[in-house]
C-alpha cells in the first residue's frame, strides 16, 4: 500500500494517526501473537513430517505429545490461516493410482555439485512445456563431472514411467557405476519404491535434496533452464512428438557433442570427457 498511495492519505482513511501508524509498525510481537508464530512453525512442521496428510485432529495429536497445550479449534485455524490441510478420503469410486515411497533419501551432497570423474556424481530433474496436445514433461539426468546429458526421456504424464526412462537410458550407455551417487528433489517419481528400487539393482546411492529448495538440486535446474531458454520456449510445438524428436537432436546433436560450456574451458562436455581419456591413456 505505502508503494501505492501516501501514509497520511490512508492513516486519514482508516481513522488513524501517521504517528499511531508508525508506533504499530515499530511494535514487537505480544507473547500471544509469539505464541502463534510458534505454533504455526511448528504445525507446518509436523504436517512436512506426515507426507502432508495430517489433518488438524492428528496435528493436534502432535503438538500434544511434544508437551504443546492448545486447543483443537486453534490448530484447525491456524492449518486454515497457512493454507494447509489433511489428505481428504475418498467415500466412493474407484481410488486414484498413487506410487508408493519410501522415506526420502538423505542429502549426500549438500550443494557441493562436483566430482573428480565421470559417474561420480547425477542430478535428476523435470521440466515441462505447453504444446499443441497439451503439457509435455521432460526428464534429464546430468553428469556433473562433464555436464554430459545422460539421461533424457519426453511423456504426456509427469510419472515414474517417465523418471525411468531417462534412468534406463543413461543406465544402457555408462558403465562403471560402483561409486556413483544419484542426486534428485523429493518429488514422487524419484522417491517412488519403483524407482528407488531401480537405483539400488543397479548399485546406485540416492541422494536427495529438501522439498520446495531449488538451490538442493542447482545444477540439474541450471540445465533444464539451458534447455528451456536454448529450445523449448523458441518454439511453438504443434505435439508433443514434434518436441520429443527436437529434444532428441538438440541434446544428443548439440549439447552433448557441441555446446560449450564455461565451466568446462570452452569446451563440448563429449570433448571434455574425451581430453580426460586421453590423458588417461597417455
Amino acid at each position: 500500500m505505502k508503494a501505492t498511495y501516501p501514509v497520511d492519505m490512508m492513516a486519514r482513511l482508516l481513522g488513524v494517526t501517521r504517528q499511531g501508524y508508525y508506533a504499530w509498525r515499530r511494535r514487537e510481537p505480544s507473547p500471544q501473537e509469539g505464541r502463534r508464530l510458534r505454533l504455526t512453525s511448528l504445525i507446518l512442521g509436523i504436517h512436512r513430517a506426515s507426507w502432508f496428510t495430517y489433518g488438524s485432529p492428528r496435528v493436534h495429536a502432535e503438538l500434544e505429545a511434544m508437551g504443546e497445550t492448545c486447543s483443537a479449534q486453534l490448530v484447525e485455524k491456524l492449518m486454515r490461516e497457512a493454507g494447509i490441510r489433511g489428505v481428504k478420503k475418498r467415500k466412493k469410486g474407484r481410488p486414484p493410482r498413487r506410487e508408493l515411497r519410501p522415506l526420502p533419501s538423505p542429502d549426500l551432497v549438500d550443494r557441493k555439485f562436483t566430482a573428480a570423474g565421470p559417474n561420480e556424481l547425477w542430478v535428476a530433474d523435470m521440466t515441462y512445456k505447453m504444446t499443441g496436445e497439451g503439457w509435455a514433461y521432460v526428464a534429464t539426468i546430468q553428469d556433473v563431472f562433464s555436464r554430459m546429458c545422460v539421461g533424457w526421456a519426453v511423456s504426456a504424464r509427469i510419472d515414474t514411467d517417465l523418471a525411468l526412462a531417462a534412468l534406463e537410458l543413461a543406465l544402457s550407455r555408462r558403465r562403471g557405476l560402483a561409486a556413483l551417487v544419484h542426486h534428485s528433489d523429493q518429488g514422487s517419481p524419484y522417491s517412488s519404491i519403483r524407482y528407488q528400487r531401480r537405483l539400488a539393482e543397479a548399485g546406485i546411492a540416492s541422494s536427495m535434496g529438501s522439498v520446495g529448495c531449488a538451490y538442493d538440486n542447482a545444477m540439474a535446474e541450471s540445465l533444464n533452464s539451458t534447455l528451456k531458454g536454448d529450445l523449448l520456449d523458441e518454439h511453438h510445438w504443434p505435439t508433443r512428438a514434434a518436441l520429443g524428436s527436437a529434444t532428441m537432436r538438440y541434446i544428443e546433436g548439440f549439447y552433448n557433442p557441441r555446446r560449450r560450456h564455461t565451466s568446462l574451458g570452452n569446451v563440448s562436455p563429449l570433448e571434455y570427457e574425451k581430453q580426460l581419456s586421453e590423458r588417461d591413456a597417455a
